[in-house]
């Protein structure tokens, strides 16, 4: 799967989420928005020309969620699916961590809806109201990943957002990245790819495993889906707990982001590399 490819699908996937959501405003059983039959922009444009203010539905804000979710999907893939990157020749090489780099921080928190409720999304909405941002601007925000093409990339603000996040001290007095230098200069024009065969076996399990949407959405008896539409909310998965309980002082020497992060997922406590690597460097920077 190319980044073409991944783009069209993570949009898909978000197409019916979305659209899930409005269901469940409307009174409808979400589930019915997730069937693979379905053409959810269909349905999408025709609820565009009804009117929905009654519902508490902002109709011009469908595009934009489906790209906020489209993201937010594409970025916890590609933290939890092993993406890879091909060389011009067709060399395969596992994906470094630091090319997926985004300076919004998309893999450090869970989706939740209304997505216009969410604190981590109130600046962009916020944005995106003042017409300063649209759905575009977020894949061109991706520090190393030409939007466009997936091709790896070297950008104005890519060895600043690097340095930032990943090293500051002296590296941020010298302007010099030793991460540009070794995770991103030597891959400058491979591409990003992803091994379908990676990914679970339906749409319906990935969205579930991701924890995007309410789990009724996916399990359970659909004459109990109007019960727990009642219940709705937030659904931490405990993961930042449960990693400062076990690593108080951060992991230690040997012992990997990934392997940290294999152990609290098969715990119950559902969780990305990238999110294990943020939450030990933040542990290491209050020590």
């Amino acid at each position: 799967m190319d980044w073409h490819q991944l783009r069209a699908h993570t949009r898909f996937l978000a197409q019916h989420i979305v659209l899930a959501d409005v269901f469940e405003r409307l009174g409808k059983n979400p589930r019915e928005a997730l069937e693979d039959e379905l053409h959810p922009q269909r349905v999408l444009l025709d609820l565009n020309k009804r009117d929905l203010a009654n519902c508490g539905i902002r109709k011009t804000d469908f595009q934009f969620d489906v790209e906020v979710v489209a993201f937010w999907l594409l970025v916890n893939i590609c933290d939890q699916y092993e993406p890879t990157i091909c060389s011009p020749s067709g060399h395969l090489l596992k994906a470094p961590e630091p090319l997926f780099f985004h300076p919004d921080q998309f893999f450090y928190f869970f989706l939740d809806f209304p997505l216009r409720e969410m604190a981590e999304l109130a600046t962009i909405y916020q944005e995106y109201d003042a017409k300063r941002m649209n759905g575009s601007d977020f894949w061109d925000r991706f520090c190393c990943i030409d939007a466009d093409s997936g091709l790896v990339t070297h950008k104005n603000q890519t060895i600043r957002h690097l340095i930032n996040f990943y090293e500051g001290g002296e590296a941020l007095e010298q302007g010099t990245s030793e991460i540009f230098e070794k995770h991103v200069k030597p891959f400058l024009g491979w591409s990003i790819v992803l091994d379908p065969s990676n990914l679970p076996e339906t749409n319906g399990q990935l969205l579930k495993d991701l924890l995007l949407g309410e789990s009724y959405w996916y399990d359970g008896d659909d004459s109990k889906v109007q019960e727990r539409m009642k219940k709705r909310g937030p659904k931490p998965s405990g993961a930042k707990s449960e990693f400062l309980l076990r690593y108080p002082e951060g992991i230690p020497e040997g012992l990997s982001a990934e392997a940290v992060a294999a152990e609290l997922t098969e715990a119950g406590f559902s969780i990305g590399r990238r999110q294990v690597s943020y939450y030990d460097r933040e542990v290491r920077r209050w020590k």
